[in-house]
């Protein structure tokens, strides 16, 4: 039950951030430029800190409504409060964590992220390990209270960057200036709802299965599928490492590069990473699952279509240059909502019928659908040339070589699963070296004959 609030609470939280930094982290690197830079960070953060207020005020006086329409309990309240403290925070962090990937300190970023990571850990632990069910100061750390300590932890880890940048909040006279705020918000705010569209996307399945799932226990099966979701968090984790790379870079690089030199090799060498996370992760999924409880194994079947689903979402968002470049943002709003709610529809249809399996079935086709889209438009109005044909291939014989060893590691060969495992893993490694050599470039010629 407790996983389940907890998948459904990190769900909103995904979804209100966008609102929180209004999609300001893109428009600081389309904006600004040597003349600009402090009012620019001045400006944006102030607007961030203000939306901020604005969402906690909403959960002040609307938090109960809220909790009873999420299903959140008892303590429903005082989680979405928490749930508004987290994204005040997060928001305020994020022009800073722009400026450092527009200056290129990726170390200095790295370390703060990892920072942020290890103190909600600590703090986790702390809280429902060390102190749970104990009484200290004359408070009780009841386990009953387990989703806010999750919670106060998070928000701990986010304070953590934020105390690092307090010195720069506190030095700053904080110039506003509205005559920059407005060019920013007119390209942001697309990009605003391209973002919560594209975030509920991620996201819209965990609520709807609450819902519709035709079982007593929805949480139950929200736990199943959100725990086993949670696999995907290394491909989600190398799409973001991609996208918070990428972004700064094609900003500054687009005038200088040809467009094909950058974008083309970018995509397929993106792919093929990918590819190879999805392999290691299906291959190796006795190992994975050692950190799963036996209840969440049945989720398992899952996993491949949780994991090609963050790949497609990592190429569509490298395929979304085209937009940004040409100051269409409105685009990739249009295509968000097109994939939102062609994901919902498929929810609702297919919920109902195969449970959870249906959440992921939909999440799948929902991103393929916005990939097709915006490859389709970017042609047409920011022609790229992008080596479809070869990534195509690739990724299908990729996911064919992860089915076939799979079917012998688990069917046949049990008792030597982990060998055929590595054998397949190296396999797939070979094969995708090997797509770089001319021999493959002449088959791909003579296939588009």
């Amino acid at each position: 039950m407790d996983f389940g609030i907890v998948v459904s609470v990190y769900s909103v939280i995904a979804v209100l951030l966008i609102i929180g930094t209004l999609g300001f982290e893109t428009g600081y690197f389309r904006f600004i430029s040597n003349k600009n830079k402090k009012r620019l960070f001045d400006t944006l953060s102030l607007s961030i800190v203000s939306c901020g207020l604005l969402i906690l005020s909403v959960f002040l006086i609307f938090g109960d409504a809220f909790s009873v329409f999420l299903e959140l309990g008892d303590n429903g309240y005082s989680l979405l409060i928490f749930v508004a403290l987290i994204i005040m925070v997060d928001s305020l962090n994020s022009i800073p964590f722009a400026q450092l990937r527009y200056q290129n300190k990726s170390l200095k970023y790295s370390l703060l992220r990892l920072l942020q990571v290890v103190v909600t850990v600590v703090f986790n632990i702390v809280f429902l390990i060390l102190l749970k069910d104990k009484t200290y100061f004359g408070i009780t750390f009841s386990s009953i209270y387990s989703v806010h300590f999750i919670l106060i932890s998070n928000l701990l880890g986010s304070l953590s960057s934020t105390i690092y940048f307090l010195p720069q909040f506190l030095k700053s006279k904080y110039c506003f200036d509205f005559t920059l705020l407005k060019p920013v918000f007119v390209y942001c705010l697309p990009l605003v709802g391209m973002g919560f569209f594209g975030i509920l996307n991620q996201n819209i399945e965990k609520i709807l299965i609450l819902k519709l799932v035709n079982d007593s226990n929805a949480y139950e099966q929200l736990a199943i599928y959100g725990a086993n979701y949670k696999i995907g968090v290394l491909m989600a984790i190398f799409t973001q490492s991609f996208r918070l790379a990428f972004e700064p870079f094609f900003f500054k690089e687009s005038k200088a590069t040809s467009k094909t030199e950058i974008y083309g090799p970018a995509l397929k060498y993106f792919v093929f990473f990918g590819l190879l996370i999805y392999a290691g992760v299906l291959l190796f999924m006795p190992l994975i699952n050692t950190i799963l409880t036996p209840d969440y194994y049945e989720g398992n079947k899952v996993i491949p279509f949780i994991l090609l689903g963050q790949l497609l979402f990592g190429v569509y968002y490298s395929l979304s240059v085209w937009y940004k470049l040409i100051d269409k943002t409105y685009f990739g709003l249009l295509m968000s909502c097109a994939g939102l709610a062609l994901n919902t529809v498929l929810n609702i249809i297919l919920l109902p019928e195969f449970g959870y399996m249906g959440a992921a079935y939909s999440t799948f086709t929902g991103y393929l659908f916005m990939v097709i889209i915006s490859f389709i438009l970017g042609n047409k109005y920011y022609p790229i040339s992008y080596p479809i044909r070869k990534i195509t291939l690739v990724t299908i014989t990729i996911v064919t070589l992860v089915f076939l060893f799979n079917y012998l590691s688990t069917r046949i060969f049990t008792n030597y699963w982990l060998i055929v495992s590595l054998l397949g893993f190296l396999t797939i490694l070979a094969v995708l070296i090997f797509c770089e050599n001319k021999f493959v470039n002449k088959l791909l010629i003579y296939v588009r004959r």
